[in-house]
């Protein structure tokens, strides 16, 4: 969210990393940020005509376009109602997805889905997903095994951090099905 309560679209508290410019998203103006071509990433210097980062808006869009369901890590409470405005105007399917309770808490009445990201699976993670009909984001490395099939018989779970094929057949064995990798690799039949 920059200064100005527009909703972007960037993994990244801060421009360093994608962009020549500095500083935290949320102290520039939307028009300062969208003056900062991308200057990192995958094709970025193939680009005819610069890329810059979009609003979430324009990525809504896309996803409108291609009947794409969008997952939005969603850090803060804060511009929440100029996030909601913006996802009420696309009126498609969508996933909050938040490490903060709160977050999670605030967007309960909105009847979106709800994803609780957590770095290890625990016994509590899997209660707190009971108790408040949310899902659950897991880093598949930390993860336990017995945990992996116990969670996913009682709610939405996705395992993310994939980057081996010994790692996907696991998750495959325990009937994990929602899996977030940057490394497609063939599967196995069962």
């Amino acid at each position: 969210m920059t200064r100005d309560t527009v909703p972007v679209l960037l993994a990244d508290d801060s421009v360093e990393r994608m962009t020549a410019g500095s500083g935290q998203v949320r102290a520039l103006n939307f028009a300062a940020l969208r003056q900062l071509p991308i200057d990192n990433g995958a094709g970025a210097d193939k680009q005819e005509t610069p890329l810059c980062i979009p609003t979430l808006e324009e990525a809504l869009d896309v996803c409108r376009e291609y009947g794409m369901t969008p997952l939005l890590s969603v850090h803060t409470v804060r511009g929440q109602d100029a996030l909601r405005q913006t996802l009420e105007r696309f009126a498609g399917r969508y996933v909050i997805v938040s490490s903060r309770k709160s977050v999670l808490e605030a967007w309960k009445a909105s009847g979106c889905a709800r994803l609780y990201r957590t770095d290890a699976l625990t016994q509590r993670d899997v209660r707190y997903a009971r108790k408040t009909a949310c899902g659950i984001v897991a880093d598949g490395v930390r993860s336990v095994p017995a945990l992996l099939r116990e969670a996913q018989r009682e709610i939405p779970l996705w395992v993310e951090n994939i980057r081996s094929r010994s790692v996907l057949q696991t998750l495959s064995r325990y009937g994990v099905t929602h899996i977030v990798t940057d490394c497609i690799l063939p599967m196995p039949k069962k």
